[in-house]
């Protein structure tokens, strides 16, 4: 079920045809899904000839429903090979800043580019335009672009980057056969705004200063949340799980992305095991995590794992679940939907022979451990293009962290972090 909103929503349009703000006849921006960019094609010419590759976005507010509420999610998908210079014009309609930021990306002699208000530029006036240029040097992976204005992340402004190269030792045709970003994210019933602006009052988001819990979670940009519960009949609506479909006796590579503001996840499909074979951007091997019931990551984080579909035949179809870890989250509420399932379907190689209903298929039976918010452990993770340490020592430093919260003379919480007893102030926000 899913819940309706009309709040307005970060949202992205570009002009390869996957548009985030669809203008209707009630003169309301509203937003649809382009999922099919998501599944990376293998026509895509893997060179080490560098090309440069231009995008036109326009950031905007919309209406959109993931789970019921109305936006296109998630942003375009940015794919290109190491070498390529990127142009990223970005026209901002909406009534506040914005700035994007490339999740992963060194932005080695481009800093100024690398997107963080008031680090690296000041945001992106409403009304107004900034381009974004850069060359992508030594780098291949999984990556994503975000907002990285205020906490515009949460508002569903934000997408993959995928970076080819002939040099990567992931091969298609060899370690897999087909290419599937998974975009999970964790999704809030209030705007990022809203939720911002009572943490820094007096009396807080429903009555606490801790960074809330999210209402659901998504994958593809679809959730599932109880409306039967929790809605009525003119807020609610039923709306299927994203769907995957896969040929038997192939191997698919899943690229997880965690787009969350807040929440670890597990990710598990029914009957089939996860073998990890790339953490963020690096190519890797480990007999430990070669056969997992579940990968768990956390916010910011990439995996890819290989799914082998020997394991089912043509009409069955199993849950692909994406649970949060609410070790990880303060308080929950009380319309809190932990996990949020899609589905895969076993097809023939045209295509047909997919089943119509839901899968009858059940999760791992061993106990998903809740106790820690913890990581996978990366050191059983072993790279496949080794890189010796350094062995000489320059120079040695120490740098002492801290984080504090105070109340300003109306009464306001005052939040900063301090490196060696500094505080960082960001004059956007003065």
């Amino acid at each position: 079920m899913h819940f309706l909103r009309s709040a307005a929503l970060g949202a992205l349009a570009s002009f390869f045809g996957f548009v985030a703000a669809q203008t209707t006849t009630a003169a309301t921006a509203t937003v649809t899904q382009a999922v099919s960019q998501l599944t990376l094609s293998s026509d895509f010419e893997i060179t080490n000839v560098p090309v440069t590759r231009t995008y036109d976005w326009t950031v905007a507010t919309a209406t959109g429903s993931p789970d019921g509420y109305y936006r296109q999610y998630p942003g375009p998908t940015i794919e290109a090979n190491d070498g390529d210079t990127i142009i990223v014009n970005v026209q901002n309609d909406m009534s506040v800043g914005t700035t994007i930021h490339w999740h992963g990306l060194f932005q080695n002699s481009t800093p100024w580019m690398d997107g963080p208000a008031g680090i690296t530029q000041c945001p992106i006036p409403a009304g107004s335009s900034f381009t974004y240029q850069f060359t992508v040097s030594g780098q291949y992976g999984t990556y994503w672009w975000h907002a990285h204005a205020s906490t515009q992340l949460a508002d569903g402004i934000h997408g993959p980057l995928i970076i080819h190269s002939p040099d990567d030792p992931l091969k298609r045709g060899v370690d897999y056969d087909e290419d599937q970003i998974l975009v999970v994210a964790d999704w809030y019933h209030d705007t990022s705004a809203v939720i911002t602006s009572a943490l820094l009052s007096s009396a807080g988001y429903h009555g606490s200063i801790a960074a809330p819990s999210p209402n659901s979670a998504l994958i593809n940009g679809q959730g599932i949340w109880d409306c039967d519960t929790y809605g009525n009949s003119s807020t609610c609506f039923t709306q299927t799980p994203f769907e995957i479909q896969v040929v038997p006796n192939k191997k698919y590579r899943f690229r997880l992305i965690n787009t969350a503001a807040h929440a670890m996840f597990w990710v598990s499909l029914d009957g089939h095991t996860l073998n990890v074979t790339e953490a963020d951007d690096t190519g890797v091997y480990s007999e430990a995590n070669s056969a997992l019931h579940r990968l768990k990551f956390h916010n910011g984080q990439r995996y890819s794992v290989i799914v082998d579909t020997s394991v089912g035949s043509v009409g069955d179809a199993y849950w692909l679940r994406a649970q949060m870890n609410t070790a990880c989250l303060t308080t929950l509420p009380d319309d809190f939907a932990n996990t949020t399932y899609a589905i895969v379907r076993y097809v023939e190689e045209d295509g047909t022979g997919a089943s119509t209903t839901d899968p009858t298929t059940s999760d791992w039976t061993d106990v998903v451990s809740g106790a820690e918010c913890t990581d996978l452990d990366t050191s059983s993770l072993t790279p496949i293009v080794a890189k010796d340490a350094p062995t000489t020592v320059v120079k040695r430093g120490m740098f002492q962290t801290g984080f504090a919260v105070s109340l300003d003379s109306s009464g306001n919480l005052d939040t900063g972090f301090e490196v060696n007893s500094t505080e960082f102030v960001d004059l956007v926000y003065q």
